[in-house]
């Protein structure tokens, strides 16, 4: 039918300027004009109407988006410009409702952090206020006094401890803290690890072996890494027994500079992937204290170094390798 009318349209002009050619000039210009309104008047009002149908639809499918009615359905199949608005309002939608979906996990996230730091905290707080009312209202001797003390000084330290890691660890997931990477020597920054955790080393009797090549160098923030290398020194020493020993290895490849910690502790019973989860802690190692933040911290670093972490049960322990590009 459209073709007819384009088709009708387009001859009635000519049939029209062939007659006019015959009559007078002012005549002739009337029958041009009246012509063009009779034949061109309805090709625009068509247009005009297909259009209008269009843009309804549009309105239709930004009104499902407002309305929040789920991703709006696409009626036009044909190479055109409605066609392609509508593949476009899909997109945005579905992108929309991607963030959306992010916000409120972030939103959970967030809502289950509180609520971990509350339950942390909770314990160490009450120990220091059941210790600090002994010291207030009980006669005690020195000794007694000395324990009470002892008792909040090491309560402290679990909160001082617990702020520290939450602030740390939340700035990390939000990429609040920049890591600053220099082609520099790891050795030197594997003995500053080390150097961190000596003492706890020497109270059990246990000793670090290090075996790093002189000549190892690899972009990297010295300081984070060294920090995520002592979460796992840290890690070990917590877990295994005394007078055992832990090896710091370095090895070089075309890709990776991998840095192993192999201690000869109680090993891993549980899902290897699972331990690098904050608060998470296995079910073997509730007699120890601590509180399953460390390891998640250094997978926060190494992530942020393009980097990797696998975890390799071994016959009598447990071996954690870090992985940095060259």
């Amino acid at each position: 039918m459209k073709k007819k009318i384009y088709y009708t349209a387009g001859i009635l002009p000519i049939a029209a300027g062939i007659l006019a050619s015959f009559l007078t000039a002012d005549a002739g210009y009337l029958l041009l004009t009246a012509c063009f309104l009779c034949c061109y008047l309805p090709v625009f009002s068509g247009i005009r109407k297909k259009y209008e149908d269009d843009l309804i639809q549009i309105s239709d499918i930004l009104e499902q988006l407002i309305q929040g009615n789920g991703s709006p359905v696409t009626t036009e199949t044909a190479d055109s410009l409605v066609s392609k608005l509508q593949a476009q309002t899909v997109k945005i939608h579905a992108i929309v409702t991607k963030y959306n979906e992010k916000l409120l996990e972030e939103q959970e996230e967030v809502r289950r952090f509180l609520s971990e730091i509350a339950h942390q905290i909770r314990t160490p707080l009450t120990n220091m206020e059941t210790y600090l009312s002994l010291l207030r209202e009980q006669e005690l001797t020195a000794e007694e006094q000395d324990t009470c003390i002892r008792a909040v000084e090491q309560s402290e330290r679990k909160i001082k401890f617990l702020t520290e890691s939450f602030i740390s660890a939340s700035r990390m997931e939000h990429r609040i803290i920049q890591i600053r990477k220099e082609r520099q020597n790891l050795r030197k920054t594997l003995a500053k690890a080390i150097f961190q955790v000596r003492r706890k080393a020497e109270e059990k009797h246990m000793e670090i072996t290090l075996d790093c090549p002189e000549n190892i160098s690899l972009p990297h923030d010295r300081n984070w890494i060294s920090e995520a290398a002592a979460n796992l020194l840290d890690n070990s020493i917590k877990y295994s027994p005394e007078n055992s020993e832990i090896i710091v290895r370095a090895v070089k490849n075309e890709m990776f500079t991998q840095i192993e910690v192999r201690d000869f502790g109680m090993g891993i019973v549980d899902d290897e992937n699972r331990i690098f989860c904050r608060f998470y802690r296995g079910s073997n190692v509730n007699s120890q204290e601590g509180f399953g933040i460390g390891l998640y911290i250094t997978r926060e670093i190494v992530k942020q170094h393009e980097g990797f972490l696998k975890v390799k049960r071994e016959a009598d322990g447990t071996s954690i390798s870090i992985y940095l590009p060259c």
